[in-house]
C-alpha cells in the first residue's frame, strides 16, 4: 500500500474488512436459512472473490512506468481524451474499488 502512495489507508481497509465481517457474521445463520446453503456458499464464493479483484488495481497502479503516469496524468488535465487507464489511475477511484472490495468481502 506504501509504493502505491496510500500510507496508512491499509488500515483503515483492514477495519472495513473486520468490522463488517463482525456483522454478517451475526446475520449469517439468518442468511443461510433463508438462501440454503448451497446458495450461500455461491454467494460468499462471489464475494469473497472482489478482494482479489481490488487488490489486482493495486498491483497494476504500482507497476506503471513513468511515462505511462505522466501521460495519465495528462489526460486527468485535459490535455489527452481520457481513457480506461487514466480513470483507474487516479487514487480516489482506487480508494473506492478498495474500500467497496473490502466490505463485499467482508460480507462474503
Amino acid at each position: 500500500m506504501l509504493n502505491a502512495g496510500f500510507s496508512t489507508f491499509g488500515n483503515t481497509l483492514i477495519a472495513i474488512l473486520y468490522l463488517t465481517q463482525v456483522i454478517f457474521a451475526m446475520l449469517s445463520p439468518a442468511i443461510i436459512g433463508k438462501l440454503g446453503i448451497k446458495r450461500s456458499l455461491v454467494f460468499s464464493a462471489a464475494m469473497m472473490s472482489t478482494f482479489a479483484f481490488s487488490l489486482i488495481i493495486i498491483g497494476w497502479r504500482t507497476t506503471l512506468s513513468a511515462d505511462k503516469m505522466e501521460e495519465y496524468r495528462a489526460a486527468e488535465i485535459g490535455l489527452l481524451p481520457a481513457s480506461v487507464g487514466s480513470f483507474f489511475y487516479k487514487k480516489e477511484t482506487c480508494q473506492f474499488i478498495l474500500i467497496l472490495g473490502n466490505f463485499l468481502t467482508g460480507v462474503g
